[in-house]
């Protein structure tokens, strides 16, 4: 499959979800049962930005949600997607101050490069067959010293359920996206530092798991203080390598 093909099955996906699709993705977090884990996620991407007020690039933005909670967290936010169904009803469904959302490729420049303080990928950069170019706009559009934060599936989501099903059934593409490669493509096109933080859902998510729901003997022991704190050291120090948020410095 050429690249061109593979896009149009990438721009296709929010057509082919329906409205009802459409609807629960630029509704997420709260749509969604995650609900839970997707703000945890958000949240330390939050953290991991320059404090607003600041102009934020929301790359591969989808539905829009992301964009969305982060003009209420007070950034001016330009939301961008190669889909155009995606963004038609973001424009629908997000009506929020200094928010704007544009049909946009990786491989076209930006008219407003130099001028953004942030960059973020949220679960988008994996989409890509290419992590160059996508982070090489990502470059451009920051101004010197600016910040761009990569929030990705790690080691193995290619393999995992949910992206197998997604591919099958959307064409999609689904790819592992470890720290080591996005630094790797991020020096290559300028990039000057690049610092790796522990994954929420290895890092966090597991702490917030109730111990009186677990079902097997296996989970409670799982769910038990001192066990979650080796899991959150071991995340920490060894599983950021390949699950990590890397936070890259123009």
């Amino acid at each position: 499959m050429t690249d061109v093909e593979r896009k149009l099955l990438e721009a296709a996906y929010f057509r082919s979800i329906g409205e009802i699709g459409l609807t629960h993705a630029a509704s997420k977090p709260w749509s969604d049962p995650g609900c839970a884990q997707y703000l945890q996620e958000f949240g330390s991407v939050l953290a991991l930005c320059p404090p607003p007020p600041g102009i934020l690039l929301d790359i591969g933005c989808g539905a829009g949600w992301t964009s969305s909670l982060f003009a209420r967290c007070g950034y001016q936010v330009h939301g961008i997607d190669l889909a155009p169904e995606a963004i038609s009803f973001a424009e629908e469904f997000h009506d929020w101050p200094d928010l704007t959302f544009a049909v946009h490729d990786f491989d076209e420049t930006l008219s407003e490069s130099g001028r953004f303080d942030v960059a973020v990928f949220f679960d988008a950069l994996h989409h890509s067959t290419d992590e160059v170019l996508p982070l090489r706009l990502a470059f451009d559009a920051l101004h010197l010293g600016g910040t761009c934060v990569v929030c990705e599936p790690g080691r193995g989501h290619a393999a995992a359920e949910v992206a197998r099903q997604a591919m099958a059934s959307h064409g999609v593409t689904e790819r592992d996206m470890m720290p080591e490669m996005v630094i790797r493509a991020a020096r290559a096109v300028g990039f000057r530092g690049a610092a790796v933080y522990p994954h929420p859902q290895r890092f966090v998510v597991p702490a917030y798991r109730p111990r009186n729901s677990a079902r097997t003997t296996r989970e409670r022991v799982l769910r038990t203080p001192f066990v979650v704190a080796l899991r959150a050291l071991f995340a920490a120090s060894v599983e950021r390598r390949s699950w990590g948020i890397v936070v890259l410095t123009k």
